[in-house]
């Protein structure tokens, strides 16, 4: 559910910052989006349901913070197999700049801080992000060719003492892989 005035302003140029799963405290200067009606929230969409109400290349930066952990791997149904987490980040990668950049902050799957929640189901450490950098120069790079998913390249990744992870990637074209 996207209201008049911000469908009106994806039809602009202007920059757009989007704070995913933001809940009841978007980050400032950023439109809030989530599963749940709260007053700060601009647009009410659940994250697993493709494609999201935001139109290709717009957005010029998102945060998701404490949101992929909750994302699952991978689902065994009825109709196969499918890679939610996979399929959340080939999204956000559609709806981003090229150049952009996308900060995602996290728990460490090993931390007391995942282990905790008992709707954490992706646990995860700083090393996902080499599935996702078709770019780097080590060994890692091989691991892009397993999945394919949309190219980043890794801009950051810090492990903060309290276990938590950032990282930051920046949208790059396809034809760069």
């Amino acid at each position: 559910m996207v209201s008049e005035s911000l469908a009106a302003l994806f039809l602009t140029d202007e920059e757009i910052r989007l704070d995913i799963g933001c809940g009841h405290d978007p980050t400032a200067g950023f439109i809030g989006m989530d599963i749940r009606h709260l007053p700060q929230v601009e647009i009410v969409h659940d994250v697993n349901i493709y494609p999201w109400p935001i139109p290709d290349g717009r957005i010029s930066f998102a945060v998701c913070n404490h949101l992929i952990e909750h994302i699952p791997p991978v689902v065994i149904g009825s109709n196969g197999t499918w890679f939610p987490f996979l399929s959340f980040m080939d999204e956000a990668w559609r709806i981003m700049r090229f150049g952009g950049e996308f900060g995602i902050s996290y728990p460490h799957g090993a931390s007391d801080g995942f282990m905790r929640d008992p709707t954490h189901c992706h646990p995860m450490n700083e090393h996902v992000w080499s599935y996702f950098d078709p770019l780097q120069k080590s060994i890692d790079r091989i691991l892009y060719g397993v999945y394919r998913p949309k190219p980043w390249r890794i801009k950051l990744t810090n492990v903060s003492s309290s276990m938590n992870i950032t990282v930051v990637l920046e949208k790059i074209p396809e034809t760069r892989v």
